[in-house]
Formats: C-alpha cells, sequence, structure tokens
C-alpha cells in the first residue's frame, strides 16, 4: 500500500529524536534478510506509476538496518 512513512528512534532521556525522518508517498517498502544482516528498504516517491510490487529492489530510497544493529542509510541501485 502506498503511503507516509515516519521513522523515529528515541534515546532514554532524551526529549528529542536522535533521528527524524519523513518520507512522504513512499509507493512501498520490503524486507531484505542479507549476508550482511536484516534491513527494511523504503522506497522513494514518484519512483513507479503504479504501487510497487517487490519483484526489484527500488532503485533508490533509505534503508533501516535492523540486525546486527540499527543503522539508517540511503540506497539506490542501478537501474
Amino acid at each position: 500500500m502506498a503511503g507516509d512513512v515516519e521513522l523515529a528512534i528515541r534515546c532514554e532521556g532524551v526529549i528529542e529524536p536522535v533521528i527524524f525522518l519523513n518520507l512522504l508517498g513512499s509507493p512501498g517498502a520490503r524486507v531484505v534478510a542479507g549476508k550482511d544482516g536484516k534491513f527494511i528498504e523504503f522506497a522513494a516517491a514518484n519512483l513507479f506509476a503504479g504501487r510497487y510490487d517487490i519483484t526489484r529492489p527500488a532503485p533508490y530510497g533509505f534503508r533501516l538496518r535492523l540486525e546486527p544493529s540499527w543503522q539508517v542509510t540511503a540506497f539506490s541501485y542501478d537501474v
């Protein structure tokens, strides 16, 4: 389902989030379990004419790595 993504990572005792991202109109996301860990890739907006069907990786967006540790990075693949 297409929609907005908000990511807020907070640390105990800190009022403001350490990381705060908004991705408006994301066409989709996919969970990847690779040899270097587990992560979620959120596709950037305006990439596709319709819904994102996860048969191919999105060309770019941001990645939330979950394992072995938390990390947020931008990503891009050759199209």
